[in-house]
């Protein structure tokens, strides 16, 4: 009796071990195929896009209050950390005679300006990516304050350029601003909205699907 009873529990404790084992396996499934039908990495755990902005004061808080509000956060995992040892992206922004140099410390080149469709000199906000250490993304202080010739309000450029350059701190690229980007003739946000939109379109604000589409 003691010898059916031993088999007995080893075989039930068997089945157990078994059917947890299944249940982990499944859940890891059911996390893959909603990661890859839905296209986020939320449902990942402890996967955290951290970002570290240079600043305690209205920049910092502007900057938060735009991307807490914004769909990168949800589909990317953006997290805020003071510690800049555990940043991905770190963030600055930088005074307009200071960015030529910025520039070309962090990637080695001078080549953050353009000319607007009337040729007037563009200065863009930047975001430099490395391998092996976090992006930098460095916003023109000038542009932050104007809202350069994008067309846009300032609070509107302001959400424009935080999430175009977070994006591409992410790994994303531009768009061009045609028919088969824009909707309701509004450019996606990964289109360079500071020098303005081409003649027929407006600069864009919104992240949408078409700015998740091309990576760098």
């Amino acid at each position: 009796m003691l010898i059916i009873f031993i088999i007995f529990s080893k075989e039930f404790i068997k089945y157990y071990i078994i059917m947890f084992n299944l249940e982990i396996i499944i859940g890891i499934i059911l996390l893959l195929v909603i990661k890859i039908v839905y296209n986020i990495d939320s449902f990942i755990p402890n996967k955290c896009n951290y970002i570290f902005i240079h600043e305690n004061g209205t920049f910092k808080k502007e900057v938060i209050e735009i991307l807490e509000k914004s769909n990168i956060k949800a589909k990317h995992r953006l997290c805020f950390t003071n510690n800049i040892k555990n940043a991905n992206i770190i963030m600055q922004l930088v005074k307009r005679e200071d960015m030529e140099n910025k520039h070309l410390t962090l990637s080695g080149s001078k080549g953050n300006t353009t000319l607007d469709k009337n040729g007037n000199k563009v200065y863009f906000s930047f975001t430099v990516n490395y391998k092996n250490k976090p992006s930098q993304i460095c916003i023109d202080e000038t542009n932050w304050q104007t809202g350069a010739s994008s067309g846009l309000t300032i609070d509107k450029y302001r959400k424009y350029v935080i999430q175009h350059e977070v994006l591409h701190g992410l790994g994303y690229d531009h768009q061009p601003c045609n028919k088969e980007t824009a909707e309701k003739d509004i450019c996606p946000v990964m289109y360079q909205a500071t020098k303005g939109p081409p003649i027929g379109f407006k600069s864009g604000y919104i992240v949408r699907d078409i700015d998740y589409s091309k990576k760098l």
